[in-house]
This record gives structure tokens, C-alpha cells and sequence, in this order.
């Protein structure tokens, strides 16, 4: 398709791809030219796999294309970053998320929720949430699926704005996360 939403993470619970479930429909009304593409790995944790196939599943029954990319060439994942138009990183619970990192020194922008570091990173939008539950995991509720959905169209829908958000996400990795600078 014309664009692509990207995910690349584990289906271990807390990381949200589940919620995705909710928040892709809503893109589609107003963007129906994209596919959603899950990048993940076999892990050894049946919960995990069992999500993942779960998760699989639910994407048959959508309009929009969707491709769940399983143990693939790390060239491809960085290849991928390099390709999707918006970075979707659903997690209710993190510390220092390495793959927006990785999709702020693409050039790619994200969506999240203010998990770990995520409020101090530029180049993406925070979706708002509700509550933190008694694990100190952020809670979805309609108001966080309508703003992911939205921040998702924007960056969808607006070339301007990819390469702007793209290009700050960017600058603070090369002026803070640089290899030489670390």
C-alpha cells in the first residue's frame, strides 16, 4: 500500500500491541491506503506466542492490510524503519524503549504513551491515558485510542509534518544518543 504503520516489538504483556486492535479501525475511516506491519521475534514465553497469534488472527478480519513479520533479517528491520511513514509503539510499561530510538534515527515519527523516557524524546506524539494501574502500567480507555488514532492520521496524512517530526526525532539522537556522545 501507499503507506505503512510500523511495530516493532515482542507481544510480552504490557507491550499493548492488543490495543492496536481498537486504534487501526479508527484509522482507517480516514486513511485507507496503509498496511500495518508487526516486526517480532520468537521468544521462548507461550504467553507471549499465544498473544502474538491472537493477535494475528484479528488482523484477517480487518479491511486494512496488515503483515506480522517473524524472525526476519535485522537489515529488514532497519530497512523498515526506513520505509514506514509512522512508528506505532503501543507499550503500557517501559523504561528506555530502544526501538524509538531506533525509529527517531530514521527519520521515522512515533506515536506512544508517556512510558519510560518517552516525555523527554522529540519527533513523536504522546497519546494521552486515563489512569496508571496498581503495576504502574498506563490503562487505554476510548479518549487514549481516539488521540493514538489521530496522531497516527496526522503523520499519515501529512508528508510536512513526517519529514518535520522526523527531522527533530532525529537531531536529538545525533546531539544526545550519538555513540561518540554516549
Amino acid at each position: 500500500t501507499e503507506k505503512m504503520i510500523l511495530c516493532v516489538s515482542n507481544f510480552f504483556p504490557g507491550k499493548g500491541q492488543e490495543f492496536l486492535e481498537k486504534i487501526l479501525p479508527r484509522v482507517h475511516k480516514h486513511v485507507n491506503n496503509f498496511t500495518m506491519v508487526f516486526i517480532c521475534t520468537t521468544v521462548n514465553y507461550a504467553a507471549a506466542n499465544h498473544q502474538r497469534d491472537k493477535v494475528k488472527i484479528k488482523l484477517k478480519n480487518y479491511e486494512f492490510a496488515s503483515k506480522v513479520l517473524l524472525d526476519i533479517p535485522r537489515a529488514d528491520t532497519i530497512q523498515a524503519f526506513n520505509e514506514a511513514d509512522v512508528f506505532a509503539f503501543p507499550s503500557q510499561t517501559e523504561v528506555a524503549p530502544v526501538v524509538v530510538l531506533e525509529s527517531m534515527a530514521a527519520r521515522l515519527p512515533w506515536v506512544a504513551l508517556p512510558v519510560g523516557n518517552i516525555p523527554t524524546l522529540s519527533g513523536g506524539k504522546i497519546a494521552h491515558h486515563l489512569y496508571v494501574d496498581h503495576k504502574r502500567m498506563f490503562i487505554y480507555g476510548e479518549e487514549t485510542y481516539d488521540v493514538f488514532a489521530k496522531s497516527l492520521i496526522e503523520r499519515l496524512s501529512d508528508k510536512r509534518l513526517k519529514e518535520e517530526w522526523g527531522g527533530i526525532g532525529r537531531k536529538l539522537i545525533e546531539e544526545k544518543y550519538n555513540w561518540d556522545i554516549i
